[in-house]
């Protein structure tokens, strides 16, 4: 009998959810990327963080294809993407083992330089050189970057784990002696705790000297230096297979292309080591993963301090640019005549300037308006509503002479919720090229400021030349409109952003705050990047930015991020300055 079951809700959730865990894959691969050719020396490595990549290892470097390839599903097993952040030390310090892998990948696209020969009838000797590569690289990589010592001593345990040779075997106790004994003496992991592996080895290798005569090739390879001849490494190649003699694996069974891995052993996705490799592999992992843990909060402590240092010397130089415009007596009359700017006059506001204050205002307080919030609790006693089936569970458990905990009524409890606070910033472009725009543009920000003013909000305009000169102070209630000319030969765009921040703490306040810019984007490169940087400073703590450009005006001249209106009508601009507001609002 079909239960008759729909899915669809279901197949619909996990079609999101594999979108969306893509859509971090990416991210995250991207992060890796600049961190890993940084740590490389290169520009040209490309990372891929996918599940199933790897080549059955938890990474991979593929140096034809100038790429590292990293399973998430092993490195980062059961965690959610969207908390994984490689882009700084806190964030690779809170994911040891995932960073380490890449990290170690990293460390082969910088210091492992031979060309792999994939001739079939060297692949032995090849794939005996690539894994004396593994603890020689490591040993130069934590040299060079100290740092990385315990990401990768976090994921020994994941690299141990991706050997594909039995430790039963004579040739598998020697490559795993290779992998524990051979990292040991590059400095990543202490002899005494790799010690339980080491005897381990050596009891199935043997006490005939062969153990030793194993170590001296790998020591070999670590005092290498630069390891960029094929011939040299594949000597050593043989000199390992030398050593194995009779016991030696001739590489028949895998046919796939020999690349860097992590284990060293590729072509055997489901190898898998011992018990006490991976008891002690787990140790040295799960107490690198503390240390992580600790520096990690180190880190952010640290990172927190210096952001905290930056923003206050951020915010001092908003508060000074603020006090510059603001503070003093609103100068008008000083906009005539050519090179001259600022303010020309004041003038009453007209009968539709007023009704569109008016009618903005209305719109605010309907977008600001919230409804009452309802939650539904459960209850042991009245009053409420009776919820049947639970009183008769109630009454069958105590029948029963259980204790229930069965609560049979239900309580809605209804709460008033705040409006949320608004403020509005204006800042106005002044140079010659905005002289279209003016008279438009000082309508709308009494318009704004008026409305806004009614609705208990904060609004601040400013225009912005060769200075920055104030319109509309912040808390002022504006009777008149006042107008400006744009005759400067500059636009002041940073320095307006740092007074309007500083006079309404955008940056710091709560509620729904926008920032306008009203301009044509034509800046210098240096005002152009200085205020590009203060603009994406106010987005990130949540300011919504919104650009007014104009026909002709580049859109990628615009911030990143901001939203961007191409107007052609300048009488439209409070109408869509409006709607900006009562949009922003309603989002909030």
């Amino acid at each position: 009998m079909a239960l008759g079951l729909d899915l669809s809700n279901t197949q619909a959730w996990w079609k999101s959810r594999q979108k969306a865990d893509i859509k971090e894959w990416l991210r995250i691969g991207s992060e890796m990327n600049n961190w890993i050719n940084r740590l490389a020396g290169r520009d040209d490595l490309i990372v891929v963080v996918e599940p199933g990549s790897g080549h059955g290892a938890p990474a991979a470097y593929l140096p034809e294809e100038a790429s590292i390839e990293i399973d998430p599903d092993v490195c980062a097993a059961g965690a959610d993407p969207a908390d994984i952040h490689m882009a700084d030390d806190a964030g690779r310090l809170a994911h040891p083992a995932f960073a380490g892998a890449g990290g170690h990948e990293g460390g082969h696209g910088r210091y492992s330089r031979w060309p792999i020969d994939q001739a079939p009838a060297k692949r032995a000797i090849v794939r005996a050189a690539l894994m004396l590569e593994e603890p020689a690289m490591e040993g130069d990589l934590i040299r060079d970057h100290p740092e990385l010592l315990v990401l990768l001593r976090a994921a020994f345990d994941k690299i141990v784990n991706a050997s594909g040779e039995p430790l039963t075997t004579i040739a598998g106790a020697a490559h795993m002696a290779c992998l524990a004994h051979g990292r040991a003496d590059a400095g990543v992991l202490h002899i005494d705790e790799a010690r339980p592996i080491i005897d381990e080895c050596r009891a199935i290798i043997g006490d005939d000297g062969r153990y030793e005569r194993f170590r001296r090739v790998w020591l070999d390879v670590q005092t290498l230096g630069a390891r960029d001849d094929a011939a040299v490494m594949e000597a050593h190649g043989r000199a390992w297979l030398d050593v194995l003699g009779p016991d030696a694996d001739d590489g028949d069974g895998a046919t796939g292309p020999l690349i860097f891995i992590c284990g060293g052993e590729p072509g055997d996705a489901d190898g898998d080591a011992d018990g006490t490799v991976r008891r002690v592999a787990g140790a040295i992992s799960g107490a690198a993963g503390k240390e992580a843990a600790g520096q990690a909060g180190a880190a952010n402590a640290r990172d927190e301090a210096e952001r905290r240092g930056k923003d206050g010397a951020e915010r001092r130089k908003d508060d000074a640019a603020a006090a510059r415009t603001f503070d003093g007596a609103i100068i008008i009359g000083h906009g005539h005549g050519h090179g001259a700017e600022g303010l020309t006059g004041e003038r009453p506001p007209t009968a539709a300037e007023h009704g569109h204050a008016a009618e903005l205002a209305a719109a605010i307080a309907r977008a600001q308006h919230r409804e009452r919030s309802r939650t539904v609790r459960p209850s042991p006693v009245p009053p409420g509503r009776l919820r049947t089936a639970a009183a008769l569970k109630r009454s069958a458990e105590r029948s029963q002479g259980m204790i229930s905990t069965t609560q049979p009524w239900s309580r809605t409890t209804r709460r008033h919720v705040d409006r949320p606070p608004i403020a509005v910033a204006i800042g106005c472009d002044i140079s010659g090229s905005m002289r279209m725009m003016t008279a438009a543009v000082a309508s709308a920000a009494w318009i704004i400021a008026r409305a806004v003013h009614l609705g208990d909000g904060d609004a601040a305009t400013v225009a912005f030349g060769d200075d920055v000169h104030p319109v509309v102070r912040p808390g002022e209630r504006p009777e008149k409109v006042r107008t400006f000319d744009a005759n400067g030969g500059m636009e002041n765009y940073s320095g307006a952003i740092r007074a309007l921040n500083g006079a309404l703490d955008l940056d710091r306040a709560s509620g729904a705050r926008l920032l306008i810019i009203v301009s044509d984007g034509q800046y210098t490169s240096r005002q152009r990047a200085e205020g590009d940087v203060l603009m994406k400073r106010l987005m990130d703590t949540g300011v919504r930015v919104l650009w007014l450009g104009f026909n002709g005006t580049p859109r990628d001249t615009i911030v990143p991020g901001a939203a961007y209106v191409r107007i052609g009508d300048p009488s439209k601009v409070g109408q869509i300055i409006g709607d900006a507001v009562v949009k922003l609002l309603e989002q909030t």
